[in-house]
């Protein structure tokens, strides 16, 4: 395969999970295990493989369908992650998307076309925690906080130094700046916020600074999202 395609990717499941990693010559990037979102930032090439449904394949009788939100929230925590998220789907006898799977992917598709900038070319968080509202990824100079359940008392996040110099929704073209106060005693940065999200799924808040992010190595949190966070998530974890 080298020889003749010198440019292909391998994948790690070219091999047994039961050989070293170190012992897998030809695999390019790690592959997870299925319904996998892994419980620390990747720092090595990595993908994770998530069902729309229960099953892979085609199956009539499996209603137990991810909600929009479900995919578009595993989605982000991926990229928190710094892992790439491989979406299954899973046609029809005859080939055809059902139209569940159209009105899914239609939906992250759209939710896409406003925020990919925070999904594309971005990294894992700046730090090994999440927060109770979500998960943080990046790029140069900017944030992103995927806020997954919304806070109208304000978005909080410690653990990256500075100030910003700015923040505002992604979806809003104009890019209206939100207040903000950041506290230096424990890098605590606070934005304010509207009563209500404007999307429910995931609201995206660029926040922006003057040089390039920077963690505060001391920093340290307890919440990670589908292990410490609410029986809800729990259990879809699980099910996933």
């Amino acid at each position: 395969m080298r020889e003749l395609q010198p440019n292909a990717v391998i994948c790690s499941r070219l091999y047994s999970r039961r050989v070293p990693v170190e012992q897998r010559r030809y695999a390019d990037f790690e592959s997870l295990p299925d319904r996998m979102l892994p419980t620390k930032r990747m720092t090595q090439d990595t993908e994770t493989c998530m069902t729309m449904r229960h099953n892979w394949g085609y199956d009539r009788n499996d209603a137990d369908w991810k909600s929009p939100k479900d995919i578009i929230e595993f989605l982000a925590l991926c990229s928190a992650r710094g892992v790439n998220l491989l979406l299954n789907v899973g046609p029809t006898p005859e080939g055809a998307f059902l139209p569940e799977e159209r009105e899914r992917l239609n939906e992250v598709g759209e939710w896409m076309k406003v925020n990919g900038e925070s999904i594309y070319g971005t990294q894992y968080s700046p730090v090994e925690f999440d927060f109770w509202w979500g998960a943080m990824t990046q790029k140069d100079n900017t944030l992103y906080l995927h806020v997954l359940e919304w806070a109208p008392a304000g978005i909080e996040f410690h653990g990256v130094v500075g100030k910003p110099s700015k923040a505002y929704f992604l979806a809003d073209p104009k890019r209206t700046p939100l207040p903000l106060i950041y506290d230096a005693e424990g890098h605590v940065t606070k934005i304010e916020v509207p009563a209500t999200a404007p999307d429910s799924r995931d609201t995206v808040i660029a926040v922006q600074y003057d040089a390039p992010v920077a963690a505060d190595p001391q920093a340290h949190g307890k919440h990670h999202w589908y292990t410490t966070r609410s029986k809800r998530h729990t259990e879809i974890a699980r099910k996933r």
